[in-house]
């Protein structure tokens, strides 16, 4: 079957904003560290990465399957030249061996010194308006921001945000967050993607936790790269 690409905007988020700092009052050598948001060359193209994933439901049903992107040519999307990044999860309902799989589409601009997401596509939605925030190259942990809005073709308003929280040894832990509401403002769906980073940017793992109010499905997938 074809899944909603719920988790599209977090997945590979990049996008960035101003910072904040965090609650704890503990002091860490890693909150000293400046940690990179983009994975060296993820903006050349035929860049990849995979990772295989596991995970369940809030039915207690589990799953097992592989997150993976691309970066493709440079193509125009909302007005402007921009980078795809094409995301793909499809995963296989352990129980019943149904296979489920989501594919979209990133468009990133191509200036290096201030990315922004301009927009996305799946097979069902296109954005059809966007505000992007600009993006930082590094950020510190604490350090949280918005990702930007983005209005889709059936009238729903997706807001992303970011933050940066410790991990272990030289590592952080990079989340990012979607909500999604309804024209008529009610919460449709969250989205939430977690990847440990080092401070070259490079990603060691991927965590996807999807909520859908409208289809009832809890979902947490996560897995480290191949």
């Amino acid at each position: 079957m074809r899944w909603p690409l719920l988790f599209v905007v977090v997945l590979s988020s990049l996008s960035l904003g101003c910072g904040g700092s965090g609650s704890d009052s503990s002091v860490s050598e890693n909150d000293e560290l400046s940690f990179g948001l983009f994975q060296p060359g993820v903006f050349s193209v035929g860049f990849s990465e995979s990772y295989d994933i596991t995970g369940s439901d809030a039915q207690g049903q589990t799953y097992s399957g592989r997150f993976s992107y691309q970066t493709q040519p440079e193509t125009t999307f909302n007005g402007e030249v921009a980078i795809p990044v094409v995301q793909t999860l499809e995963f296989t309902n352990v129980q019943t061996g149904a296979t489920s799989i989501g594919v979209g589409t990133e468009f990133y601009s191509v200036d290096a010194n201030s990315v922004r997401l301009v927009g996305l596509t799946t097979d069902t939605v296109t954005i059809t308006s966007a505000t992007p925030v600009a993006v930082p190259l590094t950020a510190k942990v604490g350090q949280s921001g918005a990702v930007g809005t983005y209005l889709d073709n059936a009238g729903n308003a997706r807001v992303g945000s970011w933050r940066l929280e410790r991990g272990e040894g030289s590592t952080a832990r990079y989340v990012t967050v979607v909500s999604t509401t309804d024209q008529s403002g009610n919460v449709i769906e969250t989205s939430e993607f977690a990847s440990v980073v080092d401070t070259s940017g490079n990603r060691q793992s991927a965590e996807v936790r999807i909520n859908n109010v409208s289809l009832g499905v809890s979902l947490v997938l996560s897995g480290v790269k191949n």
